[in-house]
């Protein structure tokens, strides 16, 4: 499956069919809880993988994670003015 696991698998004295299998099934629950993980998850597990296409994985992250936050942010409300001047200038540093 992959040089690092069968490397680790070897290294405790595991056989690489446990070791991969334990991966394995770990992967696929990550996967059913964040689909899009799936295409990341085998990409860095690939050896074959070149780092381009990893930068691109972590481009989009960084994009999804602005996202999120954006819309996190257009729930926010901002205090209104006179309670932040009654509080003084404190809230706005």
């Amino acid at each position: 499956m992959c040089r690092i696991i069968d490397e680790l698998a070897d290294k405790r004295g595991i056989k690489t069919e446990d070791a991969n299998y334990i991966f394995a099934n770990i992967s696929g629950y990550l996967v059913n809880k964040v689909p899009a993980l799936k295409e990341i998850i085998e990409d860095v597990f690939s050896d074959e993988t070149k780092e381009d296409a990893l930068r691109e994985h972590i481009k989009k992250l960084v994009i999804r994670l602005q996202q999120h936050n954006m819309d996190v942010f257009k729930t926010w409300q901002m205090p209104q003015q006179g309670i932040a001047r009654a509080m003084g200038n404190d809230l706005l540093l």
